[in-house]
């Protein structure tokens, strides 16, 4: 190929290292004025590409020979970004838009030989220094190739920051991991509300008669923690493997893992403070200080204020249902795991802002733009991310829905939440009128609840248009495949998709919105729901993409 009456190689957007791909090119002459023939005029040599580039209109310092003849041996010495700039006009053939995808890639070509030689001397110095498990493996045998794998790129690094830990907790060998952990903990929580007497609890009001407030009957504390967010821990784990492993080097087009790795690592090293500072807002603000204010405190002083009765201040009011000190203590373990959980679910919503982050600004770097199949590759890839990120959301509304529900029927004169439940349903059929509650008192988890409800949402609709936006960069390149009418064969589909997982996201939102404020939310509630539990069976909602199944090799 032939630019400006020099000899063009276009950059191969392969996986080759900054001297691998400099040999490469100086030995084809890439950037040589070419013969009649349209051939290059030989290779270049240390002192014509020094010759070259000092004799550039912008390069006013010229460089020197020996920096250059560095190039061109075999050592640890890479190339300065402002000469690699003048090396993207040489290969570029003075040409801006070849110019750009060259100083591109010759940037990515450096990451790769910077990853290189630090995991060279990272394995050099475990030889040196090597592990009992190094030592005790059978290093006779070859290790069979895998495709593209997760290796840290800092094997020296300690991991000892809160990110790093909690990035880990959620890539363990089994994605079940850290949700049958989740779970245990809640079946012990439930087995100790039978020691502490408070698991089945009917309490006698002087205003709402007979109520239901055992710990077995709160939704909140039996279905969340013994459903809801482990199989939050499930989509998550799922989701955050396939981008670390399969869909973040599909859509680098990079087959060195220590390369994908790495730039992975830097984005969870970046948000170090937002981790922090979520562990501080879960664990001892929602999981300490609420406990201190509404269980701790009210026990203490055996005067509920204007919280309602329920499982955690049924010592107040009947203490021989429950001694003070078996609720304190009760109490408080159920907090500090409440706190923990909370941080988890938090944390994940994190973890999905930086996944969806990291599609877009891989989806817009100069480096995809030449690739011909980045298009679809990235519509495939944006499609499994959206659906993980549509079955947390979902998961999380839904929890959100349950701990607002038991709120409001605290503070009801239903006698328990399922006829509570079923009395509102029974307004729509016209057998029924709603159910009085308020009676004064008040529910610091409506708030806590709300808050969630909006970073959800927030976080969730952010992920869908980083994604669209992302997949629509890569497509719109003019190097997808087009249809008929000229546009992206793919776009309609992304579209869809998308609409019909932000519709189920909004009907959950009014769902939640709607409780205890709209009679006859229950309706709208159980059609969201019911849409939500199929879009987690079926996220595509019926479709069917054959061009997908058949292509499943590309990740």
């Amino acid at each position: 190929m032939i630019k400006n009456g020099k000899f063009f190689i276009p950059p191969p957007g392969d996986s080759s290292d900054l001297k691998t791909l400099f040999k490469r090119l100086v030995a084809a002459g890439a950037g040589r004025p070419v013969d009649k023939n349209g051939c290059p005029s030989g290779p270049w040599t240390p002192e014509l590409l020094t010759q070259a580039i000092s004799q550039m209109e912008a390069n006013r310092a010229d460089i020197e020979l020996r920096t250059v003849q560095l190039w061109f041996q075999d050592n640890k010495r890479g190339v300065s970004p402002k000469n690699i700039r003048w090396l993207a006009r040489i290969f570029g053939c003075d040409d801006p838009q070849a110019t750009s995808d060259w100083q591109a890639e010759l940037s990515a070509a450096q990451d790769r030989l910077r990853a290189k030689r630090q995991l060279q001397s990272a394995m050099k110095k475990h030889k040196e220094h090597p592990s009992p498990d190094l030592v005790s493996r059978d290093t006779s045998k070859p290790i069979p190739d895998q495709g593209v794998r997760y290796v840290d790129p800092d094997l020296n690094a300690p991991g000892s920051t809160l990110a790093r830990i909690s990035e880990g907790l959620l890539c363990p060998k089994s994605a079940l991991s850290l949700p049958i952990v989740v779970f245990i903990g809640a079946v012990l929580l439930g087995l100790l509300s039978y020691t502490a007497s408070i698991h089945d609890v009917v309490y006698q009001s002087e205003v709402a008669g007979a109520k239901q407030v055992g710990f077995l009957w709160a939704p909140n504390w039996t279905f969340n923690f013994l459903i809801a967010i482990p199989l939050y821990l499930v989509f998550l784990t799922e989701l955050l493997a396939f981008w670390k492993k399969r869909g973040r080097a599909a859509l680098l087009n990079e087959k060195t893992e220590t390369v994908v790795a790495a730039g992975w690592s830097r984005k969870i090293d970046d948000a170090s403070l937002v981790f922090g500072l979520v562990f501080m807002g879960c664990v001892p603000i929602i999981g300490g200080y609420q406990w201190v204010t509404t269980r701790l405190m009210p026990l203490i002083n055996k005067d509920p204020r204007t919280l309602p009765i329920d499982w955690g201040r049924i010592a107040i009011v009947s203490p021989e249902i429950a001694s003070v000190p078996e609720t304190i203590v009760f109490t408080g373990l159920v907090w500090l795991y409440m706190g923990c959980c909370t941080y988890l679910y938090f944390m994940g919503l994190v973890v999905i802002y930086l996944i969806t982050q990291d599609f877009f600004e891989i989806s817009n770097s100069a480096k995809n733009r030449h690739i011909p199949e980045a298009g679809d590759r990235a519509r495939k890839i944006g499609e499994t991310v959206m659906f993980g990120v549509f079955r947390c959301a979902v998961v999380g509304l839904i929890m959100c829905i349950i701990m607002k529900l038991q709120s409001v029927y605290l503070v009801s004169d239903s006698e328990n939440i399922l006829r509570w439940f079923a009395s509102d349903l029974s307004i729509v059929l016209g057998r029924g009128e709603p159910s009085s509650g308020g009676f004064d008192y008040s529910a610091p988890v409506l708030f806590t609840s709300f808050v969630a409800t909006l970073v959800t949402v927030s976080i969730s609709l952010n992920g869908y248009l980083k994604v669209r936006r992302g997949v629509a960069q890569l497509q719109s390149s003019g190097r997808a495949h087009l249809d008929t009418t000229g546009r992206p064969q793919r776009a309609a589909s992304i579209q869809k998709s998308t609409w019909k997982l932000l519709l189920v996201v909004g009907l959950l939102t009014l769902s939640f919105l709607f409780i205890g404020l709209v009679p006859g939310f229950s309706v709208l509630l159980i059609l969201s729901v019911s849409l939500a539990i199929y879009g987690l069976c079926d996220p595509s909602f019926g479709r069917r993409d054959t061009s997908t199944e058949k292509e499943q090799h590309v990740f």
